[in-house]
């Protein structure tokens, strides 16, 4: 499953619009939209706060994966 699909299936099953998602985790609902979309991928830490878990939790709970990590390096170095 994509981070796109985990974060819409997540806000789905917590009954929250995006909007509701967009005040919990302090972005823009067209933040939270590309990110659903998997226009943009958010940080570990956006996504610690989307699902109420630490960031310990997000990296074994394998949330992120190498092609992801790949593209955070390739935006920082950019």
């Amino acid at each position: 499953m994509t981070i796109a699909k985990a974060i819409k299936n997540y806000r789905y099953s917590q009954g929250l619009t995006q909007s509701d998602l967009a005040v919990k985790i302090n972005r823009s609902v067209r933040c939270v939209k590309r990110y659903e979309k998997g226009d943009t991928i958010p940080s570990i830490k956006i996504l610690s706060e989307i699902f109420n878990i630490s960031i310990d939790e997000v990296l074994a709970k394998g949330l992120i994966g190498k092609g992801v990590i790949q593209q955070w390096t390739k935006d920082i170095f950019n």
